[in-house]
């Protein structure tokens, strides 16, 4: 392997990298806004079914 393609290599992994930490991180958002809606919606029908 060149010292070019190591660094390509070494370059394309870390952007692999980076797009999979951004995913992780929409996808945690994604997951606590659906269960804040859920408890939300949780709450609301106990305070309308007092």
């Amino acid at each position: 392997m060149s010292q070019d393609e190591r660094e390509r290599y070494l370059y394309l992994r870390e952007e692999m990298a980076y797009s999979d930490e951004i995913s992780r991180m929409k996808t945690a958002r994604e997951e606590g806004l659906e269960e804040g809606r859920k408890e939300e919606r949780k709450e609301s029908n106990y305070f309308y079914n007092v």
